[in-house]
């Protein structure tokens, strides 16, 4: 199954000249919204344990929020990569989410003032409701 991408068209600003690369869909729980969004997947782990080393803080873009920088909160040396609830609790908020939503995460990579820098992009993931019509028969 191919990697979702993202829907750009829903978000304002982000660059341009980025290059997208899928990290993970996440169902988002009580602590994500609460005390920061815990960064998860298997084959992008290594991924994002060498982004909280080399940032202090990434530029996030969403569809509610054009650009909030986040930065990772430390766990000693355990190997969580999670973004701090400043900056992320107001990215939550203004995108409406709730728990149990499910969002998709990317990394951006793009040219900016003349150095390669490394962003994230989080979108929900669209809600559809089917419905069903039933009739009875009545003869």
């Amino acid at each position: 199954m191919a990697d979702p991408e993202p829907r750009l068209n829903l978000i304002d600003s982000y660059p341009k000249d980025g290059e997208f690369h899928y990290l993970f869909r996440k169902k988002l729980t009580h602590s994500d919204l609460m005390l920061g969004l815990i960064l998860v997947g298997k084959r992008s782990r290594e991924h994002l344990l060498e982004l909280k080393i080399s940032s202090a803080s990434v530029k996030l873009y969403s569809p509610a929020s054009a650009t909030t920088s986040v930065s990772f909160q430390r766990h000693g040396r355990e190997s969580i990569v999670q973004l701090s609830k400043i900056g992320w609790t107001e990215i939550a908020t203004r995108n409406g989410f709730a728990v149990d939503d499910e969002i998709d995460c990317w990394c951006v990579y793009h040219d900016e003032d003349g150095q390669r820098r490394t962003s994230l992009l989080v979108q929900g993931i669209e809600k559809v409701v089917i419905s069903e019509i039933v009739s009875h028969n009545l003869c």
